[in-house]
């Protein structure tokens, strides 16, 4: 685009530097700097900032034209997130899943304080059925205000969230597990604990 100054161009906060090169104009930040709002817009939070054009407040006249970009991003405010154990010699194996720039993490601790994450090298832990299970879920996200809300958590024997058979520990946001136990935490983080099971049936896992 004819015509455009990198040099007098800035975004919503001035202070926050845009770089050019032969292709692009670039600007570096984070969710909530230089002047990025954020709107809540349903199943999304959009945050939006835009580059403008600015004049020497001297000058009488100018030939460059006016320039105003506006720019958005959007994330879903819902996630999954899975965590399995291993039935079978008592053995657990556990994943986690991260989503773009809102992370989330589904980890197992070694008691209520949930300070302690189980090592991994310990891997895989070996527990008794009955034996009390500590694990917390949490949002990594430098926006303030954010609160983690768990909608659902369901355990199948497969690694299939729509498997035929399924049993749920939470659902619509309540507890249905008897054994299950929610801590008072972070707005960004869910702690509970439960007593491990298996499904009948014969099978060895429950994801």
């Amino acid at each position: 685009m004819d015509g455009i100054d990198q040099n007098w161009l800035q975004l919503r906060d001035p202070t926050c530097s845009l770089t050019s090169n032969d292709t692009h104009i670039l600007g570096t930040m984070s969710l909530n700097t230089c002047g990025t709002t954020m709107d809540d817009s349903g199943d999304f939070i959009v945050f939006k900032n835009e580059i403008n054009s600015f004049e020497n407040p001297n000058a009488v006249i100018t030939r460059r034209n006016q320039v105003k970009f506006g720019f958005s991003c959007q994330y879903p405010k819902m996630a999954s997130v899975s965590n399995r154990y291993v039935n079978h010699k008592s053995d657990y194996i556990f994943t986690e899943s991260s989503f773009g720039t809102f992370g989330y993490s589904f980890e197992v601790f070694t008691d209520n304080s949930f300070n302690s994450q189980v090592d991994p090298s310990l891997y895989p832990v070996q527990v008794q059925l009955m034996d009390q299970i500590y694990m917390g879920i949490e949002a990594h996200t430098a926006l303030p205000e954010v609160t983690l809300f768990v909608e659902s958590c369901r355990a199948t024997p497969e690694d299939n969230p729509f498997s035929a058979v399924f049993y749920d520990i939470i659902k619509d946001g309540c507890v249905m597990d008897d054994t299950t136990m929610v801590y008072p935490s972070a707005s960004t983080k869910y702690d509970f604990q439960l007593q491990a099971f298996k499904f009948t049936g014969g099978f060895d896992e429950v994801i």
